[in-house]
């Protein structure tokens, strides 16, 4: 038996102090066992749902949807004369553009199991029943709230509600990182009002329907999370409400007297929208569900939704982080955390599934550092342009040659694309010989011509910014093209800037050259001689003025090329839906052959740890952090074991792993670092320190293997790159260990 230290990713996180009691707590938990005992009293998580679950959310969604529109609902357009308009402006109405959601599709649904937040919720309602079980019985809500018919149907997903106490599920509309540090540390009714005002007083507003609280989620317009909304389904406890049909911004002082517990402003009866309620303290709610989902407007193609929507959505942060909820590219961390009981003892089921020996876990640790982790995401992100582009070229190389024409059909949105992207091209590359030619021209222009003695100086300004001005629009279009997948910009945002790259140098040569044209017009005809080496300003600077607005429009004409082959999904009309670029990415699963089916036997050769992750999933003996959910199977993610000492360990957890060129046991499979999915492989590589051997358990994307037999193969990396493979698989005489 030997002992090891474990880097890899969870969290210890503060405890319910054990007053926690197993019967309050949700049966369909993941922290209450079937056995109906508490894992333990201080869980607090946030786990994926499986995606049947998705059905439910949706069917939720669409129950709770009510065609209208309220003031709240921000302009899409981002116009400021449409802002607060009553009935909402006209780019969201039924029949506006991009117009009013047709409904919403979920992408992904996590659920907060967080012990110190239940319990307070629970303290809360206890509250509400013992202040008045000696008053009248509280009236109860009428009509019921929509919410309540789906969650009656489905006791399995939500606990059943105390009716006698107003408990109710109802949606809170945010944006997805605000709603994940909800999930994380409870609401905050201090910032309440900031997002659309207080019209029932400072509190937290959560509605019944799903168009109201979408009303009030946003997503991050090129960030991650852009095309992404979220709301969160929430356990509210209303108890004993004040019932009003006005706006009424002090109906907080109903609750502080005691005589009410919330309010209810019945807008549904006054202005024929909708009924919202306030709870004036957040234990009063517990934020359940984060739904994650998708606007669906009335030109949205369905199929390509359904598509979509298959495909699992994973968050930017793994959620069993304690920094799930932060956003990496603008807070730095590098912390290390010591993981809970349940999941050390998942992992030590682990160890002893992935190897022949037996290995107790002697220290587990938890990495959490935003610059690897980024670095990692961004490598995932490029591999999928990667695998989409290969499969685009291969369905091309597919299609019949012989196939018919139809003169009379559009072409593709792609031969628009490639004709504008060809055309800017050699437009941008054949129009420097503008800045020369002036260049040149300057040099041949007396100092006396026509008393502008400056003509020549303007010239050669005018030929320098032109020069720069068609450098930086060049690179700035072949960033444009690729920015969508590059960082998540949508084609709003890409528009935005491609309008300015357009519009911004044409503006300031034109302002130069009205610059030039007023000087020159100052010089009469009578004092203009024209000679061999003189040349007349005016003409001359209105030449140059039209041959700039030339060169200009004709590089506008490419780029509305290029807009035509962009997926009308887009800018065009669906702002704040998934953008083209990012659509078009992910909306076809692109999948990467495993390593079972690497040496022609599907049934066997499955990866170690998967197999090891995926059976202990069934048997429920596994913690979250290590659900195969986590992982991208169709990558080839998996988690993986590497070996090494305890000084390497620590330099590669902060600073990632470094390929050596000469490293201490040489490249047996080619220049890379190497991991296994047998344990007793990575010990091999694991120095013993004073009785403990060091091994990171890493998430390694493999994406498409290089497979090999050999047993030994120093440039398969060299031929993994020329077959465009991601990653060598050694599977030395075919017997392992890989």
């Amino acid at each position: 038996m030997s002992k090891m230290d474990l880097e890899m990713p969870n969290d210890e996180r503060e405890s319910a102090s054990g007053l926690l009691r197993n019967s309050e707590v949700p049966e369909y938990w993941v922290n209450r066992m079937a056995s109906g005992q508490l894992v333990n009293d201080s869980f607090d998580v946030l786990s994926y749902l499986e995606a049947a679950t998705h059905d439910i959310f949706n069917e939720l969604l669409e129950s709770t949807y009510i065609a209208k529109v309220t003031q709240d609902r921000p302009c899409p357009q981002g116009l400021t004369e449409h802002a607060l308009v009553k009935g909402g402006c006209a780019c969201n109405q039924v029949d506006g553009t991009p117009g009013l959601p047709t409904g919403y599709k979920v992408r992904r649904v996590m659920r907060v199991e967080d012990a110190k937040m239940w319990q307070r919720y629970v303290r809360m309602r206890d509250t509400i029943r013992e202040n008045r079980q000696e008053l009248q019985p509280l009236k109860r809500l009428q009509p019921k709230v929509d919410t309540q018919d789906v969650i009656d149907r489905y006791p399995d997903v939500f606990q059943p509600l105390e009716d006698d106490l107003n408990e109710v599920y109802l949606w809170h509309g945010t944006f997805v990182r605000a709603a994940l540090s909800i999930a994380a540390d409870n609401f905050d009714v201090n910032l309440s009002g900031e997002n659309r005002g207080t019209m029932y007083g400072k509190g937290l507003y959560l509605g019944e329907s799903s168009t109201k609280a979408d009303e009030y989620a946003k997503d991050e317009p090129g960030g991650y999370y852009e095309g992404a909304y979220v709301m969160m389904l929430c356990r509210v406890v209303l108890g004993e409400y004040f019932y009003t049909t006005e706006r009424d911004e002090n109906a907080g002082d109903h609750i502080e007297s005691g005589e009410y517990d919330s309010t209810i402003g019945d807008r549904r009866a006054s202005a024929n929208t909708f009924r919202e309620f306030v709870v004036y303290d957040a234990d009063h709610v517990y934020p359940e569900y984060v739904v994650l989902y998708n606007r669906i407007f009335k030109d949205d193609d369905m199929e390509d939704w359904n598509r979509i929507c298959k495909l699992p959505y994973h968050m930017e942060l793994p959620v069993y982080w304690t920094n799930f909820h932060r956003d990496p590219r603008q807070e730095s961390f590098d912390e290390h955390y010591a993981v809970q009981a349940r999941t050390r003892k998942a992992l030590q089921s682990l160890v002893l599934n992935s190897m022949r020996g037996n290995s107790k876990l002697e220290r587990v640790r938890r990495v959490e550092n935003s610059k690897v982790w980024l670095g990692y995401v961004d490598f995932k992100v490029s591999l999928k342009e990667k695998l989409h582009r290969e499969a685009q070229e291969e369905a091309s190389l597919e299609t019949p040659a012989s196939k018919e024409v139809d003169p009379l059909v559009i072409p593709p949105d792609d031969d628009y694309n490639y004709g504008g992207c060809i055309l800017l091209c050699g437009c941008g590359f054949c129009c420097f010989w503008i800045p020369l030619v002036f260049w040149l021209g300057a040099q041949n222009i007396s100092t006396d011509t026509c008393e502008w003695k400056h003509l020549g100086n303007f010239m050669k300004i005018v030929s320098i910014v032109t020069l720069v001005a068609q450098g930086a629009f060049l690179v700035g279009e072949h960033y444009f093209f690729k920015c969508g997948s590059s960082i998540g910009m949508n084609t709003r945002s890409c528009w935005r800037r491609r309008v300015i790259a357009n519009v911004v140098p044409p503006i300031t040569m034109l302002a130069i050259c009205c610059w030039g044209l007023s000087q020159a017009s100052r010089i009469t005809v009578d004092n203009c001689r024209i000679a061999d080496n003189r040349v007349n300003p005016v003409p001359a600077v209105i030449a140059i003025t039209v041959i700039l607005l030339v060169w200009f429009s004709l590089t506008g004409c490419c780029t509305f090329l290029i807009w035509l082959g962009d997926d009308g999904s887009g800018d065009t009309r669906g702002i704040g839906t998934v953008s083209a670029l990012r659509k078009n990415l992910f909306q076809k699963e692109v999948r990467c052959v495993p390593a079972e089916e690497m040496d022609g036997d599907a049934e066997a050769g499955h990866v170690t740890t998967f197999q090891c992750l995926k059976e202990l999933r069934v048997d429920g003996k596994i913690d979250e952090a290590l659900w195969i959910e986590n992982l991208e199977n169709s990558l080839n993610e998996n988690m993986l074991w590497h070996g090494t000492t305890k000084e390497a360990a620590e330099a590669i957890v902060h600073n990632d792993f470094r390929i050596p060129d000469n490293p201490k046991h040489g490249f047996r499979f080619g220049k890379g670092a190497y991991f296994a999915e047998d344990l007793d492989k990575s010990l091999s590589y694991a120095p013993n320190e004073n009785g403990i051997q060091f091994v990171l358990l890493c998430r390694v994307t493999c994406g498409q293997y290089y497979y090999t037999e050999s047993d030994f193969e120093g440039d398969a990396h060299e031929k993994a790159e020329a077959e465009h493979k991601t990653c060598v698989l050694a599977n030395p005489e075919g017997a392992g260990p890989r």
